[in-house]
């Protein structure tokens, strides 16, 4: 309703990820296209999406933040008329902050799932990568607040 769009960029495993999205309230009207991996010898969520008809799921045989990845993903971003600059990508690892670094997509810190970190051991990560305080909003907040938070972000950027 905001005119965001709003992309799953994943390296799950299936059961996982669908667990994951199910417990947050996600379903498929609310997201404009997956990205997900196929790899190894897992049941991924990559390996379901191939079973989909839908131009909305994408598969790659490499995983975030590898450069084939990459490539998919900004290409999707363009077709759309979106520039990865103009990304924030939320993430709970520093896989994902990789990633929002290589593609020079904002990063918003999430704490969630497994692979959480508190909010110094963020900013410790984060320095190591030498991903900028410009390219870093909040502190890490829950998935929940995600939207808020974009919503905020949204609001000071430049016209």
């Amino acid at each position: 309703k905001k005119g965001f769009l709003v992309v799953i960029v994943t390296n799950a495993e299936a059961p996982r990820f669908l667990k994951n999205l199910t417990n947050c309230g996600i379903n498929a009207r609310h997201i404009d296209f997956t990205l997900a991996s196929s790899h190894g010898h897992r049941h991924t969520i990559g390996d379901l999406a191939r079973l989909e008809s839908s131009p909305r799921f994408l598969v790659s045989p490499s995983r975030k933040p590898e450069p084939k990845y990459l490539h998919l993903l900004t290409d999707e971003l363009r077709k759309r008329d979106v520039l990865p600059e103009e990304c924030v990508f939320f993430g709970d690892t520093m896989t994902d902050a990789r990633t929002a670094l290589a593609t020079r997509s904002y990063f918003g810190p999430i704490c969630y799932g497994s692979h959480s970190l508190n909010t110094s051991e963020w900013r410790r990560e984060l320095r190591e990568i030498k991903m900028s305080g410009e390219k870093t909003i909040g502190t890490p907040v829950s998935l929940a607040d995600a939207y808020e938070l974009v919503i905020d972000f949204n609001a000071q950027l430049p016209v």
